[in-house]
């Protein structure tokens, strides 16, 4: 980490500012929106800007109302109704990013992923008792399903986080937007005609999505103090590859360069049939797809595990959590030291990054390679002990 200068008497001193910035204020009100099945919602104005923003929470709140068919929903179904999430704004510096971009349903495992025993909860009544979306006929569902977008790599200090990969706000300017992908009755388990969708405890109007910011607590002072490095989160669809060809020790997928590399996951299963347009949902997940995994440089292994079991299992015992079943995760930070990550902005386009192993191709399989990257190394400033 780079810091401005020596300890100078009567200032805080670099140590003493990340002491200082381990406090998330909570969610806080942002904006409204109507849902609307498929298509992209674009919020209407930026996100707040004045402050570090840490992530956020999306929240979905309405009425579900299935037809005349019963059927079963999928696995956390509710958290299929958005397909994707956005992040993108003009940067002072790097201009214009998009720093997350990630499928609904995977911001839900990456929270149990990380959350040391946390499981994301759906709030349901079922015909006006509480209860769970379990698609009975003719039936009122009023469901509050909330994602949780988290910035910065997790599992490692939150000083840490704030300062390699919270979004500062005054960086971005009034030009930083949340923008999602919805799904339908597909992305649940049904046909898109057997699910209605209006506002909550009602048969009219519309479904609600609201954004809520959660941003670290300090002052003015301290902020102006971080110019943080940039954390981006995003994926790449595998399903061409996992529908392919069965081969041992080749790649599944390339990497970016241009970036530090913090750690990469994938996520591997079944994809649901007949959707709509616009709507990939998995109907299983699984770690029998992609049965090996490993980065490699210039097709030499960084790391070279004999299976993906013995991956899981190590990378479980760091995490303090049980991967989902179809995630795998490879990890250069899980010592909590961001410093660690693999130095791959120093490559060039000659050099082959990437992720090799062997994969069980079938039909109507599918993936996401997720590679979490650092632009940057965050610097922090002096400032005076009443800052």
């Amino acid at each position: 980490m780079a810091t401005g200068a020596q300890h100078i008497p009567g200032m805080l001193s670099p140590r003493q500012v990340l002491q200082r910035i381990t406090r998330l204020q909570g969610p806080e009100q942002e904006q409204q929106v109507n849902f609307a099945p498929l298509g992209t919602t674009v919020l209407p104005a930026s996100l707040k800007t004045d402050k570090f923003i840490w992530g956020m929470q999306v929240k979905f709140h309405g009425r579900i109302a299935t037809g005349g068919t019963g059927f079963t929903p999928l696995t956390n179904a509710l958290w299929n109704l958005i397909q994707e999430f956005r992040i993108r704004g003009t940067h002072i510096k790097y201009g214009a990013q998009v720093p997350y971009r990630l499928r609904g349903s995977t911001v839900r495992d990456l929270s149990v992923l990380f959350g040391a025993g946390f499981s994301p909860t759906s709030y349901v009544l079922k015909g006006g008792s509480a209860g769970t979306f379990d698609g009975t006929a003719s039936t009122n569902f009023d469901c509050d399903v909330i994602w949780t977008l988290i910035f910065p790599p997790q599992n490692i200090p939150l000083a840490d986080q704030i300062v390699n990969g919270a979004l500062k706000g005054p960086e971005w300017a009034g030009d930083l937007h949340l923008e999602y992908d919805a799904g339908d009755g597909t992305s649940l388990g049904t046909t898109a005609g057997n699910i209605t969708f209006s506002a909550y405890g009602s048969g009219s109007g519309s479904a609600q999505i609201s954004v809520s910011l959660i941003r670290p607590n300090m002052t003015v002072a301290l902020m102006n103090a971080i110019t943080p490095a940039i954390c981006f989160k995003t994926y790449t669809d595998l399903a061409t590859v996992l529908q392919g060809t069965t081969f041992v020790g080749q790649k599944i997928s390339d990497l970016n360069i241009g970036k530090g590399t913090a750690r990469v996951i994938l996520k591997s299963g079944t994809l649901q049939t007949s959707t709509s347009t616009g709507v990939a949902v998995f109907a299983s997940l699984s770690q029998n797809i992609i049965t090996r995994s490993f980065p490699a440089l210039d097709g030499k292994p960084i790391k070279n595990p004999y299976s993906n079991k013995e991956m899981i299992e190590f990378e479980n015992l760091f995490m303090n959590a049980n991967a989902p079943a179809g995630y795998q995760v490879l990890d250069w930070i899980e010592g909590d030291n961001v410093l660690s990550m693999f130095p791959s902005q120093g490559l060039t386009t000659a050099r082959r990054f990437e992720i090799d192993g062997d994969v069980t191709a079938a039909a109507n399989q599918g993936g996401e390679r997720i590679q979490e990257e650092i632009l940057g190394s965050p610097v922090i400033m002096p400032v005076p002990v009443s800052a």
